[in-house]
């Protein structure tokens, strides 16, 4: 059986801890997220690095566009039936949406390889990187 050094499963770990923010424990599952994220922000393996950038760019594009757009509906609705029928389809739309960029960021980092979702990620220029697998 071959074994993996523990510092490649940081984005195993990340995408998972990323998951689990989203689904079973929210904001308590952010303190180790952005304790693995500051620590291996700089990192040389170019899978931990674009693995970390992404969990964080995802994390905060899921607060503005889920907390921000349900703010904003709650703030600007007259709080009818329609409202809440259509706030609660914009919340699962947008948390599923971002539950499937987790789970398929899940299955690149299981295998090792970089990932970017599209429109949220943050853009990696393969021309910097030699040894970009993408």
């Amino acid at each position: 059986m071959k074994v993996i050094p523990i510092y490649k499963q940081i984005p195993v770990v990340l995408q998972g801890l990323y998951l689990i923010n989203l689904l079973a424990l929210p904001v308590l599952a952010l303190i180790p997220i952005i304790y693995l994220c500051k620590k291996h922000w700089k990192s040389e393996d170019l899978v931990i690095l674009c693995h970390t950038r992404q969990v964080i760019a995802t994390t905060l594009w899921f607060t503005v566009v889920v907390v921000g757009g349900g703010l904003m509906f709650w703030f600007l609705g007259e709080h009818s039936p329609e409202l809440w029928t259509v706030l609660i389809m914009y919340l699962i739309v947008f948390h599923t949406t971002f539950v499937m960029i987790g789970l398929i960021g899940l299955a690149k980092a299981i295998t090792g390889k970089t990932y970017q979702p599209y429109l949220i990620g943050v853009p990696f220029k393969p021309s910097k990187y030699t040894h970009l697998d993408v």
